[in-house]
């Protein structure tokens, strides 16, 4: 998963000229990847991180940092978004994962460093390892997008429909 990122992350500082084209190479769609637990979403996305702050590093383009470290934050909230969805797991096995995977303070490090400088309190919640307030945050972004999933749901079924009729 996600391994077109970390080739064009690759590619593009070797690139001199480019051209924008109107062709879509692909889409997201409705009934994808995400549309369900996906279980190596976390673990690729994690292992992904890393090969990206190396390479920042590397190539002494650290600035790419913020925008990395936001990335990880969105896609660690997503990840438990998944397991309360669709694993629907109990509050206390969520618990346990969240507090297992803010243990890695490599991870983290990064996170820690700019929590006092931004704005958004989870990442605060984050260096804290404060796992109740972060599934607080999480069950009202759930909450505010219960419709938006509930009409998902009902594509998703017409989909299957309309392809296998």
């Amino acid at each position: 998963m996600g391994e077109d990122l970390i080739m064009n992350m690759k590619l593009f500082p070797l690139i001199r000229r480019y051209s924008i084209s109107d062709y879509h190479g692909y889409n997201y769609r409705v009934g994808g990847l995400t549309s369900g637990y996906n279980q190596s979403l976390w673990p690729d996305l994690k292992k992904q991180y890393f090969i990206k702050r190396d390479f920042l590093f590397e190539t002494k383009y650290e600035k790419a940092l913020r925008p990395l470290n936001i990335e990880l934050k969105n896609i660690l909230l997503s990840s438990i978004e998944q397991r309360i969805v669709y694993l629907k797991e109990s509050d206390n096995k969520l618990k346990q994962w969240i507090n297992t995977e803010l243990e890695d303070k490599r991870l983290w490090q990064d996170i820690s460093k700019m929590s006092a400088t931004e704005p958004n309190p989870i990442y605060q919640l984050i260096t804290s390892k404060d796992v109740d307030a972060i599934i607080s945050v999480v069950k009202k972004r759930l909450h505010k997008q219960r419709w938006r999933r509930r009409i998902k749901r009902i594509l998703i079924i017409i989909n299957k429909i309309v392809h296998f009729s």
